[in-house]
């Protein structure tokens, strides 16, 4: 539909997919392989899909539950949605954020969460301290949420957001947090409805999102203010 002949993949990697095709992107831009491309996130809704993990406890038809209390239940509330982002090679008057790093962790343990983190962060030479904001993909499950709240025990002094809540859990929902972490950066702004605390004197100049998918799937996504060094 757009025309474009060059290089198009489509990654079907379940919680992995959206950070399968970032990932991707960003490293043939860092190796001057592309200087632009277009990544995004997509994930809908089928009656199909709905029973099939139904059928298995994945999700739940209890009203709609508020995910900064982590309610105890088995199920989730299953969403859908569709993210897109430009990522450029070259800064420009519309570049509000850079990408700075992503990784990911197949079926880590709660202490591997926290090994592959620090990790992450040492390679990037970022400090906990320096963390400005952190999303973080509570879904309402105890069980799957004890990951993220391992990972906010250690900002807890730094703004902490939320976002199932808006969008629900589905394979690409990291790339909802993607798209509002950077808006957080963009325009200096978190709303109440991702709020999990309040912090004072706050600013979003670097953002560390983290995410999984069941458990199995995990990632960390580290963004940066363009203006900020």
């Amino acid at each position: 539909l757009l025309g474009c002949k060059n290089y198009n993949f489509a990654y079907v990697h379940t919680g992995f997919s959206f950070e399968s095709a970032l990932l991707d992107a960003f490293l043939q831009i860092k190796e001057s392989e592309i200087t632009t491309a277009l990544v995004g996130g997509i994930d809908e809704i089928t009656e199909k899909r709905v029973e099939v993990l139904k059928r298995l406890s994945v999700i739940t038809d209890d009203k709609v539950v508020d995910r900064k209390e982590s309610p105890k239940n088995k199920g989730i509330k299953i969403g859908e949605g569709a993210a897109f982002f430009t990522l450029s090679q070259e800064r420009t008057n519309n570049t509000y954020a850079e990408l700075v790093g992503v990784t990911t962790l197949y079926k880590p343990t709660e202490s591997e969460v926290l090994l592959g983190l620090n990790k992450f962060l040492d390679a990037n030479e970022i400090d906990f301290s320096d963390i400005d904001l952190l999303v973080s993909g509570r879904c309402g499950n105890d069980t799957l949420d004890r990951f993220f709240v391992k990972i906010e025990n250690e900002v807890v002094d730094k703004p902490i957001a939320v976002f199932k809540q808006l969008c629900g859990e589905y394979f690409t929902a990291s790339a909802f947090a993607f798209w509002a972490a950077s808006n957080s950066i963009k325009n200096q702004y978190l709303p109440d409805s991702m709020r999990l605390n309040y912090v004072v004197g706050e600013k979003f100049n670097t953002v560390l999102i983290y995410n999984h998918y069941n458990a199995i799937n995990h990632s960390f996504i580290l963004l940066k203010s363009a203006d900020f060094s």
